[in-house]
């Protein structure tokens, strides 16, 4: 009876773990959802509407049970500080339409990469960064630095506006090398490299870049699923279990009544 007990204790457990799991997959779709409409209504330059939304959110973050268990004190910093720049944005009067999109995008970003195991929406901004790194390269390669020196701030600014996300889901090694890459070029020193050195540097530059988008499209399992299969496969573990058990009872008894009738 104790087993028994036991057992249906685990299943218990099992079952409950599974219906908070889809309670806190449900939050995370929620939260999804407000920063996507506070985004369109930057867009639309609806910017107080979008403010009021990036505050509720912050209500549902902090209050939802489960969310913020399942991150690291590093995405939940990345979370406040990407809500903060993105609220400020939107309330301060002098700064410009384009400037408070980018920051309610940054912030979108940020929380879509929180609970996307795969195809993150900061991946689809690969195109854009890469076809911008390649005119880069071409501007190096024939010394248009006119040019470049424009295609490389709009560089920053698509990098700046995707860094906390993939700060999110690359490994920092890689974040590093292209960091690394930024400095060098942003240091008067790369103006006195010779071409060669410059075209090598911006080379690497950019299987780095490719490297850290390739990152983001590895095919990782759903989580949801392996869940389910985890959970499923334990509670059929354990029903296999009592029923062994049942019959091993049962063993027992009828040798049991074989040796009271041999006794007779």
């Amino acid at each position: 009876m104790k087993k028994m007990i036991m057992i249906l204790v685990i299943v218990f457990f099992f079952i409950n773990s599974q219906t908070v799991y889809g309670e806190t997959e449900h939050h995370w779709n929620n939260l999804n959802n407000l920063t996507e409409t506070a985004l369109q209504l930057a867009k639309q330059n609806r910017f107080e509407d979008s403010s009021h939304l990036i505050v509720y959110f912050k209500e549902q973050f902090e209050n939802k049970p489960g969310i913020q268990s399942e991150l690291s004190a590093d995405d939940i910093r990345t979370v406040s500080l990407t809500h903060t720049h993105a609220l400020e944005a939107l309330q301060n009067k002098t700064m410009g339409d384009s400037e408070k999109i980018r920051a309610v995008t940054q912030f979108r970003l940020v929380v879509d990469a929180m609970n996307s195991e795969y195809d993150p929406l900061w991946s689809s901004m690969e195109d854009s960064v890469m076809n911008v790194f390649s005119q880069i390269k071409t501007d190096v390669e024939s010394g248009n630095y006119e040019s470049f020196q424009e295609q490389w701030n709009e560089f920053l600014i698509m990098y700046e506006m995707i860094y906390p996300s993939v700060s999110v889901d690359v490994d920092s090694q890689i974040i590093k090398r292209v960091d690394s890459h930024i400095s060098t070029i942003d240091n008067r020193l790369f103006d006195q490299m010779s071409d060669s050195t410059k075209e090598q540097h911006i080379s690497q530059m950019e299987e780095d870049l490719r490297t850290l988008f390739d990152r983001a499209e590895e095919d990782e399992s759903d989580p949801s699923l392996l869940w389910v299969i985890i959970s499923t496969g334990s509670i059929i573990i354990l029903s296999l279990s009592y029923a062994g058990f049942r019959k091993y009872q049962g063993e027992k008894e009828r040798r049991k009544q074989r040796d009271r009738e041999t006794n007779k």
